[in-house]
């Protein structure tokens, strides 16, 4: 299996090579849109990058055209219905980060013209990533509480190719 990590950040490709690398992972700077990628993907992973895109057409279009017959994109984005997840993310757009809130609708659209299925979406993640251990409580309660659509972090989608 090979692994490829792409970004449009040279400072987060050469953090991604310095603490990731193996000898069949590789990353490279590349914007997809503008160059995309000579290969094919069973599976592409994204976790909270398209509520950076700014147009997201180009981009999902760019996505799908990687993906192999069957494969499947799964996509994790922060839950703007998440009230904490939208109040800390309206804080950092107001100071001036790339930050915007992820709009389902837009992104499932977009999805479509692309030629791209929803097969499933779902939320997860009540706890915040930052805490490296919850009681085993907890954890159980977070399993149930994250299928609340205004309670999970983050929202999952997979996709695939019609």
């Amino acid at each position: 299996v090979r692994f490829l990590g792409v970004d449009v950040d040279v400072e987060m490709i050469a953090y991604a090579n310095a603490t990731h690398g193996r000898d069949n992972v590789s990353y490279e700077l590349r914007d997809i849109v503008a160059t995309p990628p000579a290969l094919s993907a069973s599976l592409v992973f994204g976790i909270d990058v398209l509520h950076h895109v700014h147009d997201l057409d180009p981009f999902v279009g760019a996505v799908a055209a990687v993906l192999e017959p069957g494969g499947t994109w799964v996509v994790v984005e922060p839950n703007s219905r998440n009230p904490y997840i939208c109040l800390h993310q309206e804080r950092m757009r107001r100071a001036g980060l790339d930050e915007d809130h992820f709009r389902r609708g837009p992104f499932e659209r977009a999805a479509r013209r692309a030629g791209l299925t929803i097969l499933d979406r779902s939320t997860a993640f009540v706890v915040p990533g930052a805490v490296q251990a919850v009681p085993a409580l907890v954890g159980r309660a977070e399993r149930l509480l994250e299928r609340v659509p205004a309670l999970g972090g983050s929202v999952v989608y997979r996709l695939s190719p019609a």
